[in-house]
């Protein structure tokens, strides 16, 4: 048993505590003290002391592609200027199908050591490898367990290639929930790609497998306007009522995107208590839109944050989250620092059902502590803004994960040591796409 002090604990997006502490045992929190003098009445107890640092919960990155390292800078084909081109043209033929367990493991490492570099310490990935070998998720998750995070491991299934394939992908999901499911840290879950890459039979199937193993199915919806317009021309229907139709929306339903989403396919949402991941750097770079976030919180849908394997500094995705909408909406007051940071902490701990997300009694002992390096000084009222306007991952110093401890600089050390290595796979790769 330890205890962490600090000048500022953020607990959660409504409790801050000023020169307060956090008791810490077997991995988990097991006092929150608000007043520091309680510190006198606790003998023999090893104390941390930041000073005038920040601890706050660690990020929750709901929706990445590990192997997303891959594709930064990647060379593009130039005959194609549309979504559907850039699936079926570039990224599906010269990418996915290519990518083995080496790609895998590799960018899986890389891809740890730049989460937790900013800050995360759960996350649920997404292996769009439909042609790899069938243990690559047992690799991955090797991987995974050197580092302790929490995460959610999934291949991508659909029957872009045939049907066959799609199931062996299935397949591969479920036996691999199967024998994580004692796991206290890395799981499983079924994993779908999209309505146009899935029939009706392959869906229902899907979630079937979800509900027998007691998890949950993802997948990616109305990333741009591609599928809303393939929907209604096949199906007369948006792309969420046709899936409530199928009978596969509930709270164990993880829905990444959601851009051209609509009013009425919101409200199903709701109702029907789906997880939604946002994603908004890279819902930005393949020009798919900006996603109504702020309709869906104020109708209280759980709202989660992603990086989608395009930019993994999570300050950087809050950030973006922050000032997007407001622009979008022409509106100052959406998308407070507040709601930004719950969504970024707590509701994608939510989503993914790990117990972190918030500094509380019985909460896993998650948390980063940032060094006070702003230029402007902090009180209780500018804390959330300057975290998620101003912060940096530079200015972590350690990152906590089930209590312990990991250095962000030996983090960042580890990273440059496999740098060129990630450079060589890449170069490599590459080498192939023509």
């Amino acid at each position: 048993m330890y205890l962490v002090k600090s000048k500022w604990i953020v607990s959660s997006n409504n409790k801050v505590i000023e020169d307060g502490g956090i008791l810490i045992d077997k991995g988990k929190i097991k006092k929150v003290l608000e007043d520091i003098s309680e510190t006198n009445s606790l003998a023999n107890i090893e104390i941390i002391d930041y000073e005038d640092s920040i601890l706050m919960p660690s990020f929750t990155n709901a929706h990445t592609h590990l192997y997303g390292i891959l594709s930064w800078g990647i060379p593009k084909l130039d005959n194609f200027n549309d979504f559907e081109g850039f699936l079926k043209v570039f990224w599906w033929p010269l990418i996915e199908d290519r990518l083995t367990k080496k790609e895998f493991v590799l960018t899986t490492k890389s891809s740890c050591l730049d989460m937790i570099s900013s800050g995360v310490t759960a996350f649920c990935d997404t292996a769009e490898g439909p042609l790899t070998e069938e243990d690559t998720l047992e690799a991955q998750a090797e991987v995974v367990e050197e580092f302790g995070l929490k995460a959610i491991l999934s291949l991508e299934s659909s029957e872009r290639i045939n049907w066959e394939n799609g199931i062996k992908c299935l397949n591969q999901n479920q036996n691999f929930t199967e024998s994580t499911k004692n796991s206290k840290n890395i799981k499983g879950c079924i994993c779908t790609h999209t309505t146009f890459t899935c029939s009706k039979k392959f869906i229902t199937e899907a979630k079937k497998l979800a509900r027998e193993n007691n998890t949950f199915l993802q997948f990616h919806l109305s990333e741009s306007i591609y599928e809303k317009n393939y929907t209604l021309k096949n199906f007369g229907l948006t792309p969420v009522e046709y899936l409530d139709k199928l009978n596969v929306l509930d709270e164990n339903t993880l829905m990444s995107q959601c851009v051209k989403v609509d009013s009425k396919e919101i409200d199903i949402i709701k109702k029907s208590k789906c997880n939604v991941v946002h994603n908004p750097i890279s819902n930005c770079e393949v020009g798919g839109g900006i996603a109504p976030v702020q309709e869906m919180l104020d109708k209280g849908i759980n709202v989660a944050l992603g990086t989608d394997g395009y930019v993994n500094d999570f300050f950087e995705v809050m950030r973006f989250a922050f000032l997007i909408h407001k622009a979008n909406l022409e509106n100052t007051e959406v998308m407070s620092a507040k709601d930004v940071f719950k969504m970024a902490t707590e509701n994608g701990a939510k989503a993914l059902g790990f117990n972190q997300g918030k500094l509380e009694k019985g909460y896993d002992a998650d948390f980063i502590v940032i060094e006070d390096m702003f230029s402007t000084p902090l009180n209780r009222e500018n804390i959330y803004d300057l975290i998620v306007v101003k912060g940096e991952k530079r200015m972590i110093k350690d990152v906590y994960i089930s209590g312990k401890k990991h250095n962000r600089k030996d983090i960042e050390n580890e990273k440059d040591k496999m740098r060129y290595e990630i450079k060589e796979l890449a170069t490599s790769f590459w080498g192939g796409i023509k």
